[in-house]
């Protein structure tokens, strides 16, 4: 089915997810886990096949993500709560111990590397309170195990079910992309995807090609000397995204705001009297992304007064 969300502030919100860290380091700092870089992480792996027309948790539209993800991406979960299946946190979430690994937006636009594990012999379906493959012989290995895909951050879950509160690092991977796992340069013929158990890591984007888009949210207008009501998304990302500044035809650079959890929409404009912005981009580790040697990408608001589609991509001047 389609991953439907109903975030307050823009595009989404969304359902299902939790996991078990490899690394005792991992579990014994839970929260501070989600910043670093590297890692491998384990849990179970159930499917979804798509995001909801307005877009998913990233805040990116499904043209988007298709375009950049081919079919694979990935959702990660809100909120780690064990044995709390009412609680729907507000986001982004406050409580450091209680973060999942969607990490109030901040891993969104992160490609994973997923490595196949043992299947479920049981029954697997996230019940409440229950084991995750009970009812069988638990999870055991087959032909499957050892196959790779790469999948692309994209989505939020928040399903009160057990995969999503007692499982830290479970994934809900696209159906489409499940069809593509592959070892030796061969693609697996998995029949029936029975919510496996999956190892996965942290990765800059495989293959990266072309450069960061950049683009103005549905709804954007200016005001006055314009700026306040602006938001824009970037997109194709070489290693997520963890700051952005900008600044107008005159002053210094400031830092925008994500809009709420939406790790790659971005608000908070100063004032232009141009439509123009300079926009600098920082990775996930905090380093400054360029292309050809040139950082500072160049946008003009194309709009007369509002624009109407969900995205209107914008071409940056590099300077």
């Amino acid at each position: 089915m389609l991953r439907t969300e109903f975030y307050v502030l823009l595009l989404s919100f969304s359902l299902s997810l939790g996991c078990t860290a490899i690394r005792s380091s991992d579990l014994s700092n839970e929260g501070d886990e989600q910043q670093t870089s590297s890692g491998m992480y384990e849990g179970n792996a159930t499917n979804f096949d798509g995001v909801a027309p307005a877009g998913g948790g990233c805040g990116t539209t499904p043209e988007i993500i298709n375009a950049e993800s081919a079919g694979r991406f990935v959702a990660l979960n809100v909120q780690h709560t064990p044995r709390d299946y009412t609680t729907m946190l507000d986001r982004p979430v406050q409580d450091a111990s209680k973060i999942g690994a969607w990490n109030n937006g901040k891993n969104c636009g992160r490609w994973i590397k997923v490595t196949i594990g043992d299947n479920c012999t049981g029954l697997n379906d996230g019940a409440r309170g229950q084991d995750f493959c009970r009812n069988g012989n638990g999870y055991q290995p087959d032909a499957s195990n050892g196959a790779e895909q790469f999948f692309l951050v994209v989505d939020s879950c928040q399903d009160p079910n057990a995969w999503c509160r007692d499982d830290r690092y479970h994934v809900d991977l696209s159906a489409a992309g499940i069809r593509t796992f592959q070892r030796a340069g061969q693609t697996v013929n998995i029949a029936n995807w029975t919510n496996r158990k999956v190892k996965w890591s942290y990765v800059r984007a495989p293959n990266y090609q072309g450069d960061l888009r950049m683009g103005f949210i549905q709804g954007n207008f200016l005001r006055g000397a314009g700026g306040a009501w602006v938001s824009i998304i970037i997109a194709n990302l070489p290693n997520g995204i963890s700051r952005v500044e900008a600044k107008g035809s005159t002053g210094s650079y400031q830092n925008l705001r994500m809009v709420g959890d939406n790790g790659q929409k971005w608000e908070g404009f100063p004032a232009t009297s141009n439509k123009t912005w300079d926009v600098r981009v920082y990775d996930f580790d905090g380093q400054l992304v360029s292309k050809d040697n040139k950082s500072v990408y160049r946008i003009t608001f194309p709009c007369a007064d509002k624009c109407g589609p969900l995205f209107t991509e914008v071409v940056p001047v590099k300077l």
